[in-house]
Order: structure tokens, then C-alpha cells, then sequence
């Protein structure tokens, strides 16, 4: 038997994982955390399994990776969700869009008064920064769009997609053009019916959207279980300090006792970030090395009503509401949500040093409660 380590046990590993199991490899399956699934695992509330977020899975119709995942799952047990992106809305400027928002959005978010402050705004810009190579992105983004629409637009799009305003100079200014009143003219008198078309990507008809009906989670114990089955070794609370990859020799600690693991192969399943770590000759590019908001506080509200908006997910363009998004789970089983209630799930994303952390159960609650009623 070849001796096999995957690093990382979200869905991607486990189902590696059983893969290598089924041919006869001897596998290891290390994972930082303290159990399996990553994103896609799901915790037990209230007699209820909640999964972590809004998450579904797209499949080819014709695979074998989506027959197996059939096979395990049930077919009676799988829900297809047929044109998903039109369940994707965005709160921005107090309004529901059901698109991510758009400058259009921000010039004529309030009529005549934003864009007559647009207007000045652009025509005060300092210029000088366009070509500044040593300029920060904030001060790029101001010179393109002017302070008013940085304020009420980029900002707020950047903390929704990115989690921070301090990307890379390069990076903002292949994605962001500066915008001149010739521009905003030419939008104000172009034809506005086509403004509430979908603008994300519809699923191919080649995939399918689906959902389980014991939520995501349920595929994450079953891979689990049947690599126990098949003898794989699943280990817990790995925290990896070294990888030699030319000797195949990894060392993880277990608390304070170190374990030195050999294997033939390893196989990254974590993200680029996550992996590049590991790899001297990857080259490391800025916003790698950015301290980025990768955490976050959920909040799980049982609510008295069948539906709260027409809807699966919105996003929160807006940096006076904490939430990152909200979603709506209400497509689900009685096992994830009860029957003619709403289980809308709240996110709010925020670095480690956030005082949020310090906040008992009952002072989040309050928050998100106050800031519902404000949305």
C-alpha cells in the first residue's frame, strides 16, 4: 500500500479521501480544525442541523462524480435549484436590487441630489493620482470616481467583495476605469428598461444547482464515515508546522506533541493561500500578504413567517450595517428549518481584533435584531 496525506478535510479532501480509500491506498487525512467539512459542515441547534451559510452544490448532469454523490445522498433526498441567481439580491442605498450595484446605481441612488453631488465630486477630483504608481488604491479610486462616489459606492463594494479597501494598486486599476461627466450625460439620457436585468451568470444547462435535504452537511458524514469504513485515518486538530516535500515527510502538533507523518504522496485540498505557504518558489504577490477579514460571527433566527423577501441570499453593500449577508433558507426540509418559519441566517464578517468578540449571545442579538428593523 502507497502511504497518501491530504491536507485538509472540507469536501474537497474528504471525497479525495475516499477516492484513494477505494483503491486500496493507506490515507491520512490531516485537518487543522476540530472536525470535518470546512464551510460545508453543519451544527446541530435546537434538534435542527443548521449549516454554516448559504451553500449549494453545482454538478454536471452527466458525471460520475454526480452519480456517486446521487448514490450516497438518495435522489429523494436531493433538491434542484432551478435559476439560483435569480435568488441573489443586494442591499444597497435602503433599496433591495436584484444585482450587485452598479455606479450607475450610486450616481442616481437618490435622484437629482446624488448626481448633481457626483458631478461636483468628479469635478474636484485631484487627477494626479491616475498616474501615481507609488499612490495607495483608496487614493486611485478617488481620482477616478471622486470622494462622494468613493464614499457611497467603492467602499462599500470593495468591504462586500474583498473584506478590506486596501487592495493592490495593479489589481485596482485593470478593474476600475475612471468616470467622467460626458459618462454620467450619456447614462442619464440612455434608455434605463433594461436596469433590473440579472446580471450574474446563469448556471449552463450542461449543471445543476442542488441541495440536500439534510443540508450540505450530510454529504460531509457520509464521506467521513465511509473513509472510517475503508480504514483511512482521519486526524483532527493538526496544526502543521513544517512539509518537507522532497522527503514526503510532514510535522503537525497535536496540542503540544509533535507527530512526524512520511507519505508517497501529499495532496494540498485547501485553498491557493492556504497551500502556497508551503511552497518556496510560489511567488507571493501583495494582497497574499494583506491581513484580510477571514472570520466571522453567525447567527442563526428561527422567525415566525414563511418568507421575509423574494429571495435565497442578499448581500450587504452598505458599511453602516454589520452584516456581511443574509439568507434565507426556506426551500429546506423539516430537518434543517421549521415548517412556516423562516431560518435566515446573518453573517457578520470581522477581523480578530473586532470588540464584537467580547460581546456575550444576548448583545449580538439585540444588534442584528435592531439592525433588521433598520433594513
Amino acid at each position: 500500500l502507497k502511504e497518501i496525506t491530504i491536507i485538509g478535510a472540507g469536501v474537497g479532501g474528504l471525497y479525495t479521501a475516499l477516492e484513494f480509500c477505494e483503491k486500496g491506498y493507506s490515507v491520512n487525512l490531516l485537518e487543522r480544525n476540530h472536525m470535518v467539512g470546512g464551510l460545508s459542515a453543519n451544527i446541530p441547534i435546537n434538534g435542527y442541523n443548521i449549516d454554516i451559510g448559504p451553500h449549494y452544490m453545482t454538478l454536471k448532469r452527466e458525471s460520475k462524480i454526480t452519480d456517486k454523490i446521487f448514490d450516497m445522498i438518495g435522489k429523494n433526498d436531493i433538491i434542484e435549484i432551478k435559476n439560483i441567481e435569480k435568488s441573489y439580491l443586494s442591499y444597497y442605498n435602503d433599496k433591495i436590487l436584484n444585482s450587485f450595484p452598479t455606479i450607475t446605481d450610486a450616481i442616481f441612488s437618490s435622484g437629482l441630489k446624488s448626481l448633481t453631488f457626483s458631478i461636483i465630486s468628479i469635478m474636484k477630483k485631484n487627477r494626479a493620482s491616475l498616474k501615481d504608481n507609488q499612490t495607495s488604491s483608496e487614493n486611485y479610486l478617488k481620482a477616478c470616481f471622486g470622494n462622494y462616489l468613493y464614499k457611497l459606492w467603492c467602499e462599500p463594494y470593495l468591504e462586500q467583495n474583498f473584506g478590506t479597501t486596501e487592495l493592490p494598486l495593479e489589481y485596482v486599476k485593470n478593474r476600475f476605469k475612471p468616470i467622467t461627466i460626458k459618462k454620467i450625460i450619456n447614462k442619464f439620457f440612455k434608455s434605463k428598461k433594461n436596469s433590473n436585468e440579472i446580471k450574474i451568470q446563469k448556471t449552463p444547462d450542461r449543471y445543476m444547482d442542488c441541495y440536500f435535504k439534510n443540508g450540505i452537511g450530510s454529504l460531509v458524514k457520509i464521506l467521513e464515515k465511509k473513509i472510517i469504513e475503508k480504514n483511512g485515518k482521519i486526524i483532527l486538530n493538526a496544526n502543521i508546522t513544517s512539509i518537507n516535500h522532497k522527503n514526503k515527510i510532514i510535522k503537525y502538533k497535536i496540542k503540544d506533541k509533535e507527530i512526524i507523518l512520511e507519505a508517497n504522496k501529499i495532496i494540498y485540498a485547501t485553498s491557493p493561500k492556504i497551500t502556497s505557504k508551503w511552497f518556496e518558489n510560489i511567488k507571493k504577490d501583495e494582497y497574499s500578504n494583506k491581513k484580510t477579514h477571514l472570520n466571522s460571527i453567525m447567527i442563526f433566527l428561527f422567525i415566525d413567517s414563511k418568507k421575509l423577501f423574494n429571495g435565497w441570499l442578499v448581500s450587504i453593500f452598505d458599511t453602516k450595517i454589520p452584516f456581511f449577508r443574509l439568507s434565507q433558507q426556506n426551500f429546506l426540509s423539516e430537518k434543517i428549518s421549521p415548517k412556516n418559519k423562516t431560518l435566515l441566517t446573518a453573517e457578520i464578517r470581522l477581523d480578530e481584533n473586532n470588540e464584537l468578540w467580547s460581546k456575550n449571545d444576548n448583545e449580538i442579538k439585540i444588534l442584528v435584531e435592531n439592525n433588521l428593523k433598520k433594513m
